[in-house]
């Protein structure tokens, strides 16, 4: 029943920040900030919100909903530990348990392999950047020296 619930729910909220009303998108912002103690926790609702929130932060011109998406966005990350597995939630069968299971682990390796490309592009950025700093560097400790030795007697 709870569950039920939860998915209309979000079906409802999902909706709201789907459509491109100023008011809709405002109000279902400001609805879910007040509901974060208690919803989402289901571990897919938490995603499929954050999916929804962050479309809103990418692609909204203004600055107010961009500004309370990104915060809300930082809000239902923060709750990730209290986040319950579906199978935690509702009572499953064997069956129904073990496919959502595979279906929670290839995500799960999707996210990691997504974390590891962003990372690698980092550390490029930064590779490509510190040679030109390295090369400056290389250049001042040579002409140190050399202004050194010429103050040798």
């Amino acid at each position: 029943m709870v569950f039920k619930f939860h998915t209309l729910l979000l079906d409802d909220v999902s909706r709201a920040l789907i459509v491109t009303n100023y008011m809709s998108r405002m109000n279902a912002i400001t609805y879910l900030k007040n509901l974060l103690g208690v919803y989402p926790i289901v571990e897919d609702h938490c995603e499929s919100i954050i999916e929804a929130i962050e479309s809103i932060a990418r692609g909204e011109k203004r600055d107010d909903l961009k500004l309370s998406s990104s915060a809300l966005i930082g809000h239902v990350k923060s709750r990730k530990a209290s986040w319950l597995h579906l199978w935690d939630f509702i009572e499953m069968d064997e069956t129904a348990k073990a496919e959502h299971m595979q279906k929670r682990q290839k995500i799960e390796e999707r996210e990691e392999e997504l974390r590891k490309r962003d990372q690698e592009k980092k550390m490029e950025a930064q590779r490509l950047e510190k040679p030109n700093t390295g090369k400056k560097n290389k250049r001042s400790r040579a002409k140190g020296r050399q202004n050194s030795l010429r103050t040798l007697p």
